[in-house]
């Protein structure tokens, strides 16, 4: 395991929980990994264990309760909705401190100089504080123990701009007014920014206007047609995303059908986020970032006819690899003190 100082990044959402493995001269997707944002609370019975298949998830003891999380989660639960929480003071809770912990237990490092974080905009201001003291220090799990020198949080929109403006070399951002949308699965988050500097007073974030509000009205739509629970929401997410067959009981659900209700939602979702913005007349630059950006895309190019709506390549990861972009950013500023 590396004894040599790092720096990391991990970007906790609603829906998952996306981290760094390595630097960015190693590849940008390739430093890239995730996990969904569950953490129940670990059973005795393990049935992979007794087969002698032991399952991708890290044991996370906190306030005398012992949460699984990780990759393959979802074999330690059962059916339908699952315990994501949607609520402001999440990143303070042990439930946030475990998906952050897991995060660490994938990275296989023993030190890390400097871990970048990120909040939506609704929570940013009130929370990064008491985050970052949160999560500085030692963490021990299992036979590991982990040791942060520096937490720095961000703006999770932010990451996002970093990351597609440095990817694809669009120095021009630097010095133009933009706009980065940045879906999350319960806030909608923006930054209106001139160059890399966020304007405060246009950048903002609404609840309930994420991914999983949209997710759920399409749910209560397939209920009332087939008359029965189509289950989790994430199965939806992963259809419409992939384009992979959603079957309920072996019957094949037509996701077209509920486009239109989608359009609905993401304009409605995209009207608040114009009021708040304060006006999108000066913008000369629309960055869509995120994992729900599938779900949002036609309602942010109608909005913006004349401009070209940028999106980048794994857009779940973009947010993490800024962060990351960041982090490096800081460390070789402030090697030679």
């Amino acid at each position: 395991m590396s004894k040599e100082l790092a720096v990391r990044a991990v970007d906790v959402g609603y829906g998952n929980t996306k981290f760094t493995v390595g630097t960015l001269d190693q590849g940008l997707t390739e430093i890239c990994d995730m996990f969904p944002s569950l953490t129940p609370t670990a059973l005795q019975n393990n049935f992979s264990h007794a087969i002698g298949q032991e399952r991708n998830t890290v044991k996370i003891s906190l306030g005398g309760e012992t949460y699984e999380v990780g990759k393959e989660v979802r074999l330690a639960l059962g059916g339908g909705s699952h315990d994501r929480v949607l609520d402001e003071n999440f990143c303070l809770s042990n439930r946030y401190l475990a998906l952050v912990r897991a995060s660490l237990a994938y990275m296989k490092v023993d030190e890390i100089a400097c871990l970048v974080l990120g909040l939506p905009l609704t929570t940013y201001e009130a929370k990064r504080r008491q985050l970052e003291e949160f999560v500085c220090g030692e963490h021990t799990f299992g036979e590991k123990t982990v040791t942060i020198q520096k937490v720095t949080v961000v703006p999770q929109p932010m990451g996002g701009f970093y990351d597609y403006v440095v990817q694809n070399g669009m120095s021009n951002a630097f010095d133009e007014r933009n706009l980065i949308i940045d879906p999350g699965f319960y806030t909608l988050d923006w930054v209106t920014s001139e160059g890399d500097r966020p304007i405060d007073s246009r950048s903002a974030a609404v609840n309930d206007a994420g991914a999983s509000t949209i997710l759920a009205s399409v749910r209560e739509a397939i209920e009332a047609d087939l008359k029965c629970d189509p289950g989790d929401i994430m199965r939806i997410d992963e259809s419409l995303r992939t384009g992979r067959p959603l079957r309920v009981y072996g019957r094949p659900v037509d996701l077209e059908k509920y486009r239109p209700l989608i359009r609905q939602q993401a304009d409605g979702a995209v009207n608040k986020l114009i009021s708040g913005a304060k006006g999108v007349v000066d913008i000369e630059n629309v960055i869509l970032v995120g994992g729900a950006t599938h779900l949002y895309l036609d309602a942010v190019k109608a909005r913006f006819p004349n401009l070209e709506v940028h999106q980048g390549t794994d857009p779940v990861f973009a947010n993490v690899r800024g962060f990351q972009m960041l982090g490096e950013q800081w460390l070789k500023s402030n090697a030679s003190r």
